[in-house]
């Protein structure tokens, strides 16, 4: 769509090889800008990527403090290599089919929870699917009967059409601008076991590192008086139905969607992971809700 629309990489041409010159041509092109320009890819890069209420210092520049002791070369520091992806996040599942390393092309997971991928199933080891990011895949966490409990299940949307309900699906919203390891929780929060968790700033996909503990509120940007605004998957976009999830002292650094779904007597169960799931009013094991 970016490219539709003339939306481009521009890397320095006189500065590197032909090799960097052919990434103009693709999305990853945006990435090598910002390796090559470093601390000048955001005055380089289209302005879109970019919220006008981002804090540029904490989401994408060298002497950030929210990366930890290891500043850039942390983990955490994705937004210093991938400036271009600072400013908003995104749901990871509702994304593209992808060809697997196993060479079979337009490969992807079901819209909704399935036996057949569900736990300790790993994408990498089955040439049925994979993800496009980070080689693995995100999934939501369900108890669905039956008597085994809460599950892990991974799904995909990858059309429009796929989603049951777009105005309720979050695609994209603002990133955090502050990282979240030793602030306060929302009580609802906790009882999820969601304090033990370091989300960091200029995160750019939800959730990164912590797929194996997703049931309970899902993580939002708070930039927009104490909220995040949210794409939807019908093309709306506002910052409504949210509440403070993380804050240090009077600070709002994180919010969540304030709705709460339950699957039988565990208030945990879905929390409100409905909100990213394509197919969320049909999780049922015989497709009946």
């Amino acid at each position: 769509a970016m490219y539709a629309m003339g939306i481009k990489p521009y890397i320095n041409l006189d500065a590197i090889s032909d090799v960097d010159k052919a990434w103009q041509t693709t999305p990853y092109g945006f990435k090598r800008q910002c390796d090559i320009d470093k601390e000048y890819a955001r005055e380089t890069l289209w302005k879109g990527f970019f919220c006008p209420g981002q804090n540029f210092r904490n989401t994408l520049s060298a002497d950030s403090l929210e990366w930890g002791v290891q500043g850039i070369w942390s983990a955490n520091a994705i937004g210093y290599w991938y400036k271009h992806s600072s400013g908003y996040m995104t749901n990871r599942l509702l994304r593209s089919a992808t060809t697997t390393q196993h060479g079979k092309p337009n490969t992807r997971m079901p819209t909704k929870p399935s036996d057949a991928y569900m736990d300790n199933w790993k994408s990498w080891q089955d040439p049925a699917t994979d993800a496009n990011s980070y080689g693995s895949s995100v999934r939501v966490r369900l108890d669905l009967g039956g008597g085994q409990g809460i599950r892990s299940y991974y799904v995909q949307g990858i059309s429009n059409d796929e989603l049951i309900s777009p105005s309720d699906i979050g695609y994209m919203w603002d990133t955090l601008d502050y990282r979240t390891d030793r602030s306060q929780i929302a009580e609802f929060v906790i009882n999820n076991g969601w304090d033990t968790v370091n989300h960091h700033a200029g995160q750019c996909e939800w959730p990164r590192g912590s797929e194996a503990n997703i049931s309970g509120a899902a993580i939002l940007g708070a930039r927009h008086d104490g909220k995040a605004n949210v794409l939807y998957g019908d093309g709306s976009v506002n910052r409504d139905n949210q509440q403070w999830r993380n804050k240090r002292g009077d600070l709002t650094i994180a919010s969540t969607w304030n709705d709460w779904t339950a699957i039988g007597d565990d208030p945990r169960q879905m929390g409100n992971q409905f909100h990213l799931m394509p197919c969320w009013r049909r999780f049922g094991p015989k497709d009946s809700n």
